[in-house]
């Protein structure tokens, strides 16, 4: 039995160095080596898959062929951030408001959201923010000349408070035996700089207003088993946790249950965690986990002002601070991506 991931980034380290502490080894077959060396491989039958993005997961999934989680999801569910939006409404869930008609569009700024991550292999955009009517002509002109299919896009509510209001619920569930749930919040507390998406710093926090509960209640409804991240989003005009979208794989942050939370999430996923697991696992653990990249980017460009904001972190949760991927690691890469671009010169 072999295990394989068809991506290299953080995430997909972070469950090479999960596997690692169950004597386990992780096989890249993906396109790239950034963070793990590529190998050439065939996948057996009887072999485990991890996935960190969309793309892949939709190539297996619902099929039955190997071994993975979730191995089955309504398509429509998979990638579809507008199909995911009418979903929830139709279980009686918060989603952001949204419609597919400009001529409903009566709120400005607005965004202009990409329905898709992947779409034919492909990464999508997530969106524009579009200021007034005209831009949205203008920028429907633009998307055409590229190539887009306008089909692709819906409009939804700009939310405007602040990116620490994203927050998060994760873990492993499973609708057939909730024992083994388990799951925490978190919130961010630094994106990556000119991204609101992406998370440099993520911290775990208690369940501000019964998250968790509407986390199962979601994913009860679809009948889900598997590794996951539901984002949440307060917006606080509204005050509403509005429901952002489903991650249903690993998602980047996943690490924070490797070494303080005794691997607990492939473990799950292995199907090797034990009754002695479900009583410890869910115990609230106050960890900071920190995409060690972006930080030693940060570092490297002298960024007073974000430097000083992981300092204040660091020095508050001392103990608490788990840093991926680790120090070599990082090094490694950065010099591997010099040596790259020297080539390419």
């Amino acid at each position: 039995m072999k295990y394989f991931i068809h991506s290299d980034y953080v995430n997909a380290w972070t469950v090479k160095k999960g596997l690692e502490k169950l004597d386990k080894e992780l096989i890249n077959t993906g396109e790239n080596d950034r963070l793990l060396v590529r190998r050439e491989e065939k996948i057996e039958k009887g072999d485990w898959i991890f996935f960190t993005e969309e793309k892949s997961l939709k190539k297996y999934v619902n099929k039955g062929t190997y071994k993975f989680y979730p191995q089955t999801l309504e398509e429509k569910l998979l990638d579809n951030k507008y199909e995911f939006g009418k979903f929830l409404e139709y279980i009686g869930e918060l989603a952001i408001p949204y419609t597919i008609n400009e001529e409903e569009v009566e709120e400005f700024p607005v965004f202009f959201k990409c329905k898709y991550s992947w779409k034919n292999g492909e990464k999508k955009p997530r969106g524009y923010i579009v200021k007034t009517r005209e831009e949205i002509n203008k920028l429907k002109k633009d998307l055409i000349n590229k190539g887009e299919n306008l089909e692709d896009y819906f409009f939804q509510k700009l939310l405007k408070s602040p990116p620490e209001n994203n927050i998060s619920v994760s873990g492993f569930f499973d609708y057939e035996n909730n024992k083994r749930n388990v799951t925490i919040v978190t919130k961010k507390t630094l994106g990556e700089e000119g991204k609101i998406a992406t998370g440099c710093i993520v911290e775990t926090i208690e369940d501000p207003i019964n998250l968790k509960e509407r986390t199962f209640d979601i994913l009860s409804s679809m009948k889900y088993k598997g590794p996951f991240e539901l984002e949440f989003f307060y917006e606080e005009a509204d005050d509403l946790y509005y429901v952002l979208e489903l991650n249903p794989r690993f998602w980047m942050q996943h690490g924070i249950f490797v070494d303080k939370y005794d691997n607990a999430l492939i473990k799950r996923y292995l199907n090797l965690d034990t009754e002695e697991d479900w009583k410890k696992d869910n115990v609230y653990k106050k960890v900071v986990w920190i995409n060690n990249l972006f930080y030693f980017k940060d570092k490297m460009k002298s960024n007073r002002e974000r430097l000083s904001i992981y300092k204040e972190v660091k020095n508050k949760n001392k103990d608490c601070v788990v840093l991926f991927p680790d120090n070599i690691t990082t090094i490694k890469y950065y010099i591997k991506s010099k040596v790259k671009m020297l080539f390419k010169k």
